[in-house]
């Protein structure tokens, strides 16, 4: 008797206990701050409290869930998830094997870690590629398990 094969597909997942508010630097406009959201960010060591998002060889601190432009006191704030099973925007051409790390590719993008030296210094959280999709241009991470 033949059978269907079934597939398996990795749907978002959150955890609210695992969503923090930061200040994001870089930032300048509302459609910025709009278009920030699913990106990911390394901490900002310049000031308390602060992402940024990621840059070329940072080491990935989270993924922005919200963010909000708020002109009149000049700041942007952020809900930063520390855990989630989700995607993350790849760089352009990257190809990352399944099961490896990642680190910043430059304005919230990643690419895989090939780089023994940037072994995610100052990255508290594990993450793996779980799947790639290149005609969305976008990793599956489970970030934080």
């Amino acid at each position: 008797m033949a059978s269907a094969a079934l597939a398996i597909g990795l749907r978002e997942y959150h955890f609210e206990d695992s969503e923090f508010s930061f200040n994001v630097s870089g930032i300048a406009s509302k459609a910025a701050a709009d278009a920030a959201v699913g990106y990911a960010v390394e901490l900002d060591t310049t000031a308390d409290g602060t992402v940024k998002l990621a840059t070329d060889g940072g080491a990935i601190f989270g993924r922005i869930e919200a963010c909000e432009y708020r002109a009149q006191e000049g700041e942007v704030i952020a809900t930063i998830s520390k855990r989630f099973i989700g995607n993350l925007p790849l760089k352009t051409a990257e190809t990352p094997t399944r099961g490896s790390q990642l680190v910043g590719a430059g304005s919230g993008t990643v690419k895989a870690n090939v780089t023994a030296a940037t072994y995610i210094p100052g990255a508290d959280v594990p993450h793996k590629v779980l799947t790639y999709d290149g005609t969305a241009h976008t990793v599956t991470v489970s970030f934080g398990f």
